[in-house]
């Protein structure tokens, strides 16, 4: 079975992600030394915290085993673990991916997650 785990990126973000098959992570994600994901259940939060200026942001959803031990969960925002990412994002790891548009009350995540 599949563990989904998601990375929000801009739009230009996914444009070389999706036009070079791999992503590097954002200049945040390089200051930490990791890419930063998320769990379905931490995206509202994620998405109110850091992208609530942006209009438009796109949702990668991620075959979590595709990383073996690359991924780590480890303790974060509130105490929480969070996903962390040690290495470069490869598109084979795609399952899906949706474009969000932030509404008057913030994004609203899709039904099909």
């Amino acid at each position: 079975m599949t563990e989904l785990i998601y990375k929000i990126l801009t739009e230009d973000q996914w444009n070389h992600f999706a036009r070079s098959a791999n992503f590097e992570g954002s200049e945040h994600d390089k200051q930490d030394g990791f890419i930063h994901l998320c769990s379905m259940h931490q995206l509202k939060g994620t998405l109110d915290k850091h992208y609530s200026e942006i209009d438009t942001v796109i949702l990668v959803g991620l075959d979590g085993h595709a990383f073996d031990a690359r991924l780590k969960w480890e303790v974060s925002r509130g105490g929480e673990k969070f996903p962390h990412l040690y290495c470069d994002l490869s598109f084979s790891a795609l399952v899906n991916m949706h474009r969000l548009d932030q509404t008057p009350d913030g994004f609203e995540l899709p039904y099909n997650l």
